[in-house]
């Protein structure tokens, strides 16, 4: 499965029944991945880089207005609303509404399902980097696996972090706490510590947090494995 189809899954597949998560086991359902190009490999020292990103070609302002209008309408407590979201991902104008959306500093649901839909459509890092800085844990861990799919090594303490909150990451069907989803995640990218799923998230937390202060400063990220390893 490419870097991509995997992102496509784990961000656009959350409220699909039977979606993969650490300690689940569930089978994942197919997803069509993004057509979109990965960024630079610029990003993956943790910044952008002076190499410039591809860019998306300029969507009509009216098709960009309707998933804007989609996503700001996002409501944890109207389930449909999220599905909606979901299947405007690839869009027209998905990746710029999504960006607009993030910069206007949203509440919690638009601000989750703009992360939804630039997760999966964008290809610029950088509308999700203030994201690894988010005060909702759902959103922190959701904005860190896009940016961790496209090499950007800032996004692996923020996951590492992660894997010890047991909280219920937001949007997910069935439940999944945040610490299985940044578990899974850093499995799929990262070439770290051997944590077997369903482990208690106090020990995978400690175990990732002596990887990566053992990997300080030596994180390389491989395209064409779409894996971070400790160079």
């Amino acid at each position: 499965m490419s870097r991509r189809a995997h992102v496509a899954l784990r961000l656009a597949g959350l409220l699909v029944s039977g979606v993969v998560a650490a300690g689940c086991g569930a089978a994942a359902p197919t997803v069509q991945p993004g057509v979109a190009a990965s960024p630079s490999a610029a990003a993956s020292a943790g910044g952008l880089g002076s190499t410039p990103l591809p860019s998306l070609p300029a969507a009509d302002p009216a098709a960009v207005e309707a998933v804007r209008t989609l996503i700001t309408a996002a409501d944890f407590a109207n389930p449909s609303s999220l599905r909606t979201v979901l299947g405007a991902r690839y869009d027209a104008g998905a990746a710029e509404a999504a960006a607009a959306v993030l910069a206007s500093g949203a509440a919690d649901g638009p601000r989750w399902a703009a992360v939804v839909v630039y997760g999966t459509s964008g290809i610029d890092p950088a509308p999700l980097q203030p994201l690894l800085a988010d005060p909702v844990p759902s959103i922190r861990a959701m904005a860190a696996a896009a940016l961790a799919s496209w090499g950007v090594a800032d996004a692996v303490p923020v996951l590492v972090e992660l894997t010890g909150d047991d909280g219920l990451l937001m949007g997910s069907e069935p439940p999944t706490s945040v610490a299985a989803f940044a578990a899974e995640t850093l499995g799929r990218f990262v070439r770290g510590p051997e944590v077997s799923p369903g482990t208690d998230p106090a020990a995978a937390k400690t175990a990732w947090q002596a990887w990566l202060a053992a990997s300080a400063g030596r994180l390389v990220f491989d395209p064409a494995t779409g894996t971070f390893s400790a160079g």
